[in-house]
């Protein structure tokens, strides 16, 4: 019987008995001579497992046929595991990155051993029972370490791409901070795929959750010779594209116009504002300064809106739930451009109601909304207290 040996050793030495060193010798031949049909058997049973469709036909068969000839070669010549475990690796490490999970690249290992078993005891030959068990031996030590190994290369891949994520964000702070020279984001550009002569839009977002980040990614998935854009996490999302998305996304995004990478620091001061007005405006979506209109000024200029809602709403809001409904009625009237029937449609009131709410409003702040600059003032105080203090 095969004599058990420990990882890393010699593969068995050819059974003593003259026999059994014979058909070792011809099954080694016949393996090799068989390695492109094993190789084939194989890929068409990986084929059921769902993250290898990553693959076509050619390239599953070539991603098989390493592992297999090199498998027949240390049988034949009866080298150590470790002389043949460097194609498993590059084997392993091919599959990782290309987003092959753990777990399907061990049952990809459990399947091989199943084709190779029949193949050994379809084709054993006279060499009878101790032939196959030695056989299906070195086999199944052969699938255990390349298990190992396959764990090892997975393992050291993701630390790899912790590494370049902490890079990454590096990149994306120094890019948008301003913290990071001309020469140096343009390097950092090759080395993450983007285009350093490429105009981008500076990109701000909340991170809501985790679908939040994945739809954001997709939106940056690479198209073409150059990948689109890059991210990172500082509480918010920060990052900045080359394009935008297409389809509506379900939450806020601030974007600033399209820009030379060493200008992206006044970008994300733009696509900041974005962010934070279409979030106070409850907007889904992308949008930049220009979309949002006066909006992002409403919000931001904090000196000039409690000015003027001191001016034409504090005085309201001191007289209790009456001076509350009287402002909602104006903003409503000015929402539906002075259209007095729809306005009140919309307030469930009788459209007197409304005129008399409009100039009691006038009446008290000796403002007339029919005068240019008094609308624009009474608008914008109306504005900023809504989107200020949640009214």
């Amino acid at each position: 019987m095969a004599q058990a040996i420990g990882r890393g050793q010699a593969l068995p030495a050819v059974p003593p008995q003259a026999t059994v060193s014979r058909d070792w010798r011809r099954f080694s031949d016949e393996f090799a001579k068989n390695t492109d049909r094993i190789s084939h058997e194989l890929s068409q049973c990986l084929v059921g497992l769902p993250s290898f469709h990553v693959y076509d036909t050619e390239e599953l068969f070539d991603a098989c046929r390493g592992p297999i000839t090199a498998l027949g070669s240390m049988v034949a010549e009866q080298k150590p595991f470790r002389e043949a475990m460097s194609v498993v690796r590059l084997a392993s490490a091919a599959h990782r990155d290309h987003g092959i999970p753990l777990d399907e690249q061990f049952q990809a290992w459990n399947l091989g051993f199943e084709v190779l078993r029949t193949w050994v005891r379809d084709r054993v030959g006279p060499g009878g029972p101790e032939l196959e068990l030695a056989l299906l031996d070195v086999i199944a030590r052969w699938v255990n370490e390349g298990m190992v190994v396959t764990a090892k290369e997975y393992a050291a891949g993701q630390r790899s791409f912790r590494e370049i994520d902490r890079g990454l964000d590096v990149f994306v702070r120094g890019a948008l901070s301003g913290s990071m020279g001309p020469q140096e984001l343009r390097a950092q550009c090759r080395t993450y795929g983007l285009d350093p002569h490429a105009l981008y839009h500076a990109i701000r977002a909340p991170l809501g959750d985790k679908a939040t980040l994945r739809e954001m990614e997709d939106w940056l998935a690479r198209r073409g010779t150059w990948r689109s854009g890059v991210l990172t996490v500082v509480g918010d999302i920060w990052g900045f594209s080359s394009q935008l998305p297409e389809s509506g996304l379900r939450f806020a995004v601030g974007v600033s116009d399209p820009m030379p990478l060493e200008s992206l620091v006044v970008g994300f001061r733009f696509a900041t504002r974005a962010m934070e007005t279409a979030l106070a405006l409850g907007l889904g979506g992308v949008h930049s300064i220009e979309s949002l209109g006066p909006y992002a000024a409403v919000l931001d200029d904090r000196d000039v809106g409690s000015s003027l809602v001191a001016r034409y709403v504090t005085p309201f809001v001191s007289q209790g739930s009456a001076g509350v409904e009287i402002l909602k009625t104006v903003a409503a009237y000015l929402e539906n451009n002075g259209h007095v029937e729809t306005a009140a449609s919309s307030l469930f009131m009788h459209p007197n109601t409304l005129r008399y709410r409009v100039r009691r409003f006038e009446m008290l702040t000796g403002a007339s909304i029919r005068e240019t600059r008094s609308l624009v003032r009474i608008w914008w105080a109306l504005e900023h207290w809504r989107l200020t203090s949640g009214a």
